[in-house]
């Protein structure tokens, strides 16, 4: 009976703590123009993203646009994520940045 006590308090006290940790979010800076190779890489985040478990992925973007065929993908990515329970939010900063193009539909 000792034993089972002691054992129980063991397996709560790893428990508990992963249990209480606070929700970690993914920020991703993109500050580039939009083409096939820096949509890998932010495909490659979001990806991330939910293989590591966070609560939310937040792109901050800072871009002139670029292609469409390559936005079109980091959308379909996006809402990829979002149905699988991983909020993605995009976030135009810092002051001056700007979603111009296809920003726009990444945003």
């Amino acid at each position: 009976m000792k034993r089972a006590l002691v054992l129980a308090a063991l397996v709560a006290a790893v428990i508990a703590p992963a249990a209480l940790a606070a929700p970690r979010v993914l920020a991703i800076h993109f500050t580039a123009e939009v083409n096939p190779i820096t949509q890998d890489w932010l495909n490659g985040q979001l990806d991330r993203a939910k293989r590591d478990h966070f609560a939310a992925a937040v792109i901050i973007l800072d871009t002139p646009g670029g292609l469409e065929d390559s936005m079109r993908k980091i959308v379909a990515k996006e809402l990829e994520l979002s149905a699988a329970g991983v909020p993605v939010i995009v976030y135009v900063a810092p002051g001056g940045a700007r979603a111009a193009s296809a920003g726009v539909w990444i945003s």
